[in-house]
């Protein structure tokens, strides 16, 4: 799930920060860097996996406001909905600002002039019937 959801962030044109995952980049800003913070499997009767959700935290940091990096990049991954990810289907895709009291965590102490961070969930089912 997390190179998928940065092949679909570092191919579009309109989203123009370069995106990192896990690991905190050496590298000119813009950039969105992000992590998983949390995945959950629901499991019917048999032990089988029928549903999953993925959360991520993703933080974009520029030197200037970056507006339109931040409407695609919503854009683009609520457009992941109902695509094909190996034997899962993404259902529906939970694009929110953090909370008030996030914690950035790829920055120090010169914080840049802008600064935004996500909460993202997906949520996925198998392709294949459970049996």
């Amino acid at each position: 799930m997390p190179a998928y959801l940065r092949e679909v962030l570092d191919t579009e044109e309109q989203f123009t920060p370069s995106t990192h995952y896990q690991a905190i980049p050496d590298t000119a800003l813009p950039y969105a860097w992000f992590h998983r913070s949390g995945v959950d499997k629901e499991r019917d009767a048999n032990g089988n996996v029928c549903n999953r959700t993925d959360r991520f935290a993703f933080e974009i940091i520029a030197r200037d406001d970056v507006e339109a990096s931040l409407d695609a990049f919503e854009l683009l991954l609520e457009a992941i909905e109902d695509h094909e990810l190996g034997d899962w289907l993404i259902q529906f895709v939970e694009v929110d600002d953090a909370d008030d009291d996030y914690q950035f965590q790829s920055i120090g102490e010169n914080q840049p002039d802008f600064v935004h961070a996500y909460e993202v969930v997906v949520y996925s089912v198998p392709l294949a019937p459970i049996n």
